[in-house]
């Protein structure tokens, strides 16, 4: 597939880094953020 180009302005950056927070039955709570991104850009999601 063709990457857009914030796809590849993540890439080059050194990608998405996910942390899974807690797991609940087949669920799983996360926060993940672009690499190089402020802190205050992280998105929390289940």
């Amino acid at each position: 597939m063709e990457l857009t180009e914030f796809q590849k302005e993540v890439n080059k950056n050194g990608g998405i880094v996910v942390q899974v927070v807690n797991v609940d039955n087949n669920c799983f709570n996360y926060t993940s953020k672009i690499k190089g991104a402020p802190d205050n850009e992280k998105i929390n999601g289940v």
